[in-house]
């Protein structure tokens, strides 16, 4: 399938940046993408001035029609994964450093039953000073300055905000990806490991977290954590 496409559209293309065969050609001032047909439902998605089928000959044939309307732009064709580079964002405090694509999270998905709990070390070490063993046994944190990440169940009855995970990808209850947006993707451009959290802040922000900076709950390990921040 090809399409014709305006240059100021090609921000809707972000999410699809890394499927396979897609690629962007500009010839005479106008600009195509050429999509597998195996994709085409996507594709339904982008806006575009005309859509075209190949006709096997070289030829373009409108959508709906029979009979061509020009030829297919020879080219060259650059994968658009070259053509839309990820953005560099400012990252949050104790994050990784890595590449990131604007990820515009937006209100009003269904709702999720939280499994982790964003708070911070005073809120966790006055729960921790009265809770069981056996309690904090069912839990683990991965801590950022003041900041305590919790995750499992039944999470800590305290004040904090409510998070939900969606592969490896997490976010403020109530909040979602948008429609043109695939965990997926995001994941993949982010480069999260097997196991690690991606952590998409509301104000667009985000912060990885790797399996590794996750430790059992214990008053001892909170404490200690408290000394050292």
């Amino acid at each position: 399938m090809l399409l014709e496409i305006e240059e100021k559209d090609f921000g809707e293309l972000g999410p699809m940046r890394t499927r396979a065969g897609w690629e962007v050609c500009g010839e005479g001032g106008r600009w195509w993408l050429r999509v597998p047909e195996s994709d085409a439902g996507m594709a339904a998605m982008v806006p575009s001035l005309g859509r075209y089928r190949d006709d096997g000959m070289g030829g373009m044939v409108p959508v709906g029609k029979r009979l061509p309307v020009g030829g297919v732009p020879a080219g060259p064709w650059e994968p658009l994964v070259r053509v839309l580079p990820v953005a560099m964002p400012e990252v949050r405090a104790g994050g990784r450093a890595d590449g990131r694509v604007m990820v515009q999270l937006v209100p009003g998905v269904a709702e999720r039953r939280a499994s982790l709990l964003l708070t911070d070390l005073e809120t966790m070490l006055r729960w921790a000073g009265g809770a069981s063993r056996l309690r904090m046994g069912r839990l683990e944190m991965a801590v950022s300055g003041r900041r305590v990440l919790v995750r499992g169940e039944p999470l800590p009855p305290v004040s904090g905000e409510a998070w939900y995970v969606e592969g490896s990808l997490a976010m403020p209850c109530g909040l979602g990806l948008g429609e043109r947006c695939w965990g997926g993707w995001v994941e993949t451009v982010l480069g999260v490991g097997r196991g690690g959290l991606v952590l998409l802040f509301a104000d667009g922000g985000y912060e990885v977290v790797p399996v590794e900076a996750f430790v059992g709950v214990t008053l001892g390990a909170l404490r200690r954590t408290a000394g050292r921040t």
